[in-house]
């Protein structure tokens, strides 16, 4: 079987939710504080802020976060006041790794990057890698833990 030249083949994209179902999904709206572009894949944490709507900015590398923010067809980069979908514990999305990860153990994310690597030291875990990465930049499911507790 082949591809014809007018053909492309199938391939995941970084913050795309994968391995269904993944229900643990809550919209948010990007707090003012927020200087930034949040883009699908980066971590978000909770901003103590009034109001109805749960206000997120981006995580910094030991924060304790809310969720991820998965890949959309709508639009995947997010300033303050804008409402963002956040995944939340046990969503699997697909992650980009900044080196070899091996299956089946934690990842930490460095949001300077957007990029996983294995857990080191006391920054925060983000979740459990579900697949392998052989080299910088291969994506990989990532299956999101809540690290939302004091």
């Amino acid at each position: 079987m082949a591809i014809v030249s007018n053909q492309f083949g199938i391939h995941p994209l970084k913050g795309t939710l994968t391995l269904f179902p993944n229900v643990n999904l809550v919209d948010c709206q990007v707090d003012v504080s927020e200087v930034g572009t949040i883009l699908a894949g980066d971590p978000v944490v909770i901003v103590d802020a009034a109001g109805a709507t749960i206000k997120v900015k981006k995580a910094a590398i030991s924060d304790k976060f809310l969720g991820c923010v998965p890949y959309s067809v709508k639009g995947n980069e997010y300033v303050a006041g804008e409402m963002v979908r956040v995944a939340l514990d046990y969503c699997c999305l697909q992650m980009e790794a900044s080196a070899a990860v091996a299956a089946g153990i934690e990842v930490q994310i460095d949001p300077a990057t957007g990029k996983v690597a294995p857990q080191a030291g006391t920054n925060t875990v983000i979740g459990d890698a579900l697949g392998k990465a052989a080299a910088d930049g291969d994506l990989i499911p990532v299956m999101i833990k809540v690290a939302l507790k004091a």
